[in-house]
């Protein structure tokens, strides 16, 4: 596998894991989770939740590797950074600098 994703921008998959998968919104709507009993293991009883979504899509939706996308996780320190996570900076300043009544510090 490694050598494919070195070898080629995008490498199609079912799935991967610790990575980022991105949709667009119209191809998300009226589609829902759902888990499946997995057939091709005696081991994961069950077929990872999101690939229901690529599956059950009227479409198929297909997933792939980007092989020059790097991805950092951190350890998320205090509700404000979570907040700020969740809502976007932008949004989590203007929310701050309402709450306090004077100018987000940067």
């Amino acid at each position: 596998m490694s050598k494919n994703v070195k070898s080629s921008k995008y490498v199609p998959c079912m799935s991967t894991f610790g990575g980022v998968g991105r949709y667009k919104y119209e191809n998300l709507k009226n589609i829902y989770y759902s888990v499946s009993k997995n057939t091709r293991s005696e081991i994961m009883e069950v077929i990872c939740e999101h690939i229901s979504i690529n599956i059950n899509h009227p479409t198929e939706l297909k997933n792939y590797i980007v092989s020059d996308l790097k991805v950092f996780y951190e350890k998320i320190k205090g509700l404000g950074n979570l907040v700020a996570i969740i809502l976007g900076y932008e949004k989590y300043i203007k929310l701050w600098e309402k709450i306090h009544n004077c100018e987000f510090p940067i």
